[in-house]
């Protein structure tokens, strides 16, 4: 991967994909699909959690685990590749809310003007970042003077932040896989 020591280490944060006008029947099916892809030397077992949105059943908030034993760059690649995977929703997107409130928000999308779909761009500590997967290279930008995450995902993307802590009174469903990772 290249170089390790600038990518966002989101251990410490509730990472999740927002998914929209797809089931959650067809997030599992790409879930394992993605499992049967992935290769490495070091095997985990992990658990994602999904549940409807209230108030905006058309998205669907995908909950990414942190696996044990496997360096925070992989986890972040992962993290990432995978909302990629999800090539047939044409809105989607992470965010990662940090345990401690003092932490900055993460936010990506998909880069749309690569036309090959496998890189992203988002803002973490107030810096613009892109990360492409092939070779897996992160590279910083300039960070913005002030970015509202939540109206742009709102105007941008339809989705409104504030419905997202109605999601603990709702029922999840849950999916264990298998995902290899390299050490």
């Amino acid at each position: 991967m290249g170089n390790k020591n600038f990518i966002p280490d989101l251990t410490d944060y509730k990472r999740a994909i927002l998914l929209h006008n797809t089931t959650i029947d067809e997030i599992k099916e790409k879930i394992k699909e993605y499992a049967n892809i992935c290769g490495g030397d070091i095997k985990a077992e992990c658990k994602f959690y999904m549940v409807h949105i209230p108030g905006d059943n058309k998205w669907i908030y995908l909950e990414f685990p942190y696996t044990e034993g496997v360096a925070g760059h992989w986890n972040f690649y992962n993290y990432q590749n995978l909302m990629l995977w999800f090539d047939n929703v044409s809105k989607k997107f992470c965010l990662a809310i940090p345990r401690n409130q003092g932490n900055p928000i993460f936010f990506s999308v998909v880069d749309t003007r690569n036309s090959w779909g496998d890189s992203v761009m988002g803002v973490f500590k107030d810096r613009d970042f892109y990360f492409t997967v092939p070779g897996e290279k992160f590279t910083w930008k300039s960070g913005p003077e002030e970015f509202d995450f939540h109206g742009y995902i709102k105007d941008m993307l339809g989705f409104d932040t504030k419905l997202l802590p109605g999601i603990v009174n709702y029922p999840w469903e849950e999916l264990a896989v298998t995902l290899y990772f390299d050490d």
